[in-house]
């Protein structure tokens, strides 16, 4: 019969709650959680990246292309042993909702770009991380809206791979208000994204929303109260979120994909 030593159970135990642990990976009810901007490239520097990220066949829709190294990061992105530069790339091609250009992601090593591949819409690098622990960084990319009176963050976590981009999770919407809307009912909704390692190895993610209600001091003004659980997953629809505002002490849940709150509605 075989025995476990009290030293080896309990040293499981830590084993196991060590990799439980959860790290807030992002956490967008700070309002300067993207202030910080990289320094700017020479232009010597630049010149040689978009020389080897723009292609000969790319053509621009409007006018000239006008490429520019619009953000970069310090990482190890295709090998845990170097020091690498991730940039990215807007061609200024106008082809894109709003006249915006096509935005290409590269990796460069030693000044020469080993890979690079499309993001369009995703114009800022908010983070660089490595959820996995394997040496190789992630990338969490950002891009923001503004619309009739309501601004928002969509974000997005990926892998450089050699064969191409991997995205290891679409968080989607991770910020949305309203303050500049005539809608009577005004807030922020930010979420809270946390990872941890699972018993397989595998990495989880998990996510937490938050809403803080806010009202008008003037016509430019706007004062918020603290922000207050909201649900977890994605983004509550509009719908909901008007529910919420006018019911917070109902539950949203996420049910395959589907919000509901738990009062039950006569049919």
């Amino acid at each position: 019969m075989n025995k476990v030593s009290f030293a080896g159970f309990f040293l499981l135990l830590f084993a196991n709650s060590t990799l439980a642990q959860t790290e807030t990976l992002l956490d967008y009810r700070t309002e300067d959680f993207n202030f910080e901007s990289s320094p700017q490239l020479s232009a010597t520097t630049e010149n040689v990246v978009i020389s080897q990220v723009v292609r000969s066949t790319d053509k621009a829709c409007f006018d000239n292309l006008s490429p520019t190294v619009i953000d970069y990061a310090i990482g190890s992105f295709t090998d845990p042993q170097e020091d690498q530069v991730v940039y990215l790339v807007d061609l200024g091609d106008s082809c894109h909702h709003g006249y915006t250009g096509t935005i290409r992601i590269a990796v460069a090593s030693s000044g020469k770009v080993v890979t690079y591949g499309d993001v369009t819409g995703y114009s800022t690098i908010q983070q660089i991380t490595d959820v996995n622990g394997d040496g190789i960084n992630e990338i969490i990319l950002e891009r923001n809206w503004a619309e009739q009176g309501y601004s928002g963050t969509y974000a997005k976590l990926i892998e450089i791979k050699p064969k191409g981009l991997l995205t290891l999770n679409d968080f989607e919407k991770v910020y949305e208000d309203n303050l500049s809307s005539i809608n009577p009912n005004l807030y922020k909704i930010a979420s809270v994204i946390s990872v941890n390692q699972g018993s397989q190895g595998q990495t989880v993610f998990t996510r937490k929303n938050y809403i803080a209600r806010c009202f008008e001091v003037d016509f430019e003004e706007r004062e918020c109260s603290s922000y207050e659980y909201m649900s977890e997953g994605k983004f509550l629809e509009y719908e909901d979120i008007e529910r919420f505002i006018s019911n917070p002490a109902k539950e949203f849940k996420q049910d395959a994909g589907v919000y509901h709150d738990s009062t039950d509605y006569a049919r």
